[in-house]
């Protein structure tokens, strides 16, 4: 936090003769008091824009964003700590990191990824064995890649060489619809 450096004093923005009369002094007196709690917080409100320097209304805020619960006799530093150790914890999301958590969520050979970083866009295929994985994908890969990386996330679904492998007596159990869309197995 930052102290305010001077004080004003609006009766200086009186011109001189203005200045004798004693109505003029105590309403500037009165204005001063209130200038004085305005420029206050002004002051705490861009304090509670940061982190390291906000108070318990601008700390409450942060948590909040966070998901953290303060315990009632925790004070406003043991917050911050934790606040700032909340913060400083979040991995820099990289191409590295999306493949990683891709391989966490779908296994090694569970989803097929293609950056065209010309677009910029995002071809991301989920495998069938994680369809059930796809919400969760989306919502990783809105949380993780910029916005201005043109995306589309969906099933990898299954095609004619994969299912060129089964006789048509054998298929012909399923419906469009499961061959398309089931682990054919």
């Amino acid at each position: 936090m930052y102290e305010i450096e001077e004080k004003t004093d609006l009766l200086e923005y009186l011109p001189e003769y203005l200045r004798e009369y004693r109505e003029l002094r105590e309403i500037m007196a009165t204005e001063n008091a209130e200038f004085g709690s305005l420029t206050k917080l002004h002051r705490q409100n861009v304090d509670d824009r940061f982190l390291t320097t906000c108070g318990p209304s601008g700390m409450a805020r942060f948590e909040a964003m966070m998901g953290i619960t303060p315990r009632a006799d925790d004070s406003l530093e043991t917050r911050r700590f934790r606040a700032l150790s909340r913060w400083n914890r979040e991995t820099p999301y990289n191409y590295a990191y999306l493949e990683e958590q891709l391989r966490l969520l779908c296994g090694k050979h569970g989803y097929d990824l293609r950056l065209d970083v010309s677009g910029p866009a995002l071809v991301l295929k989920i495998g069938l064995t994680s369809k059930n994985m796809l919400d969760a994908v989306k919502e990783l890969a809105a949380t993780i890649l910029p916005c201005h990386i043109l995306t589309d996330i969906d099933l990898l679904y299954n095609q004619h060489k994969t299912l060129g492998t089964f006789l048509h007596r054998r298929m012909a159990d399923y419906t469009h619809k499961q061959l398309r869309e089931d682990v054919i197995s």
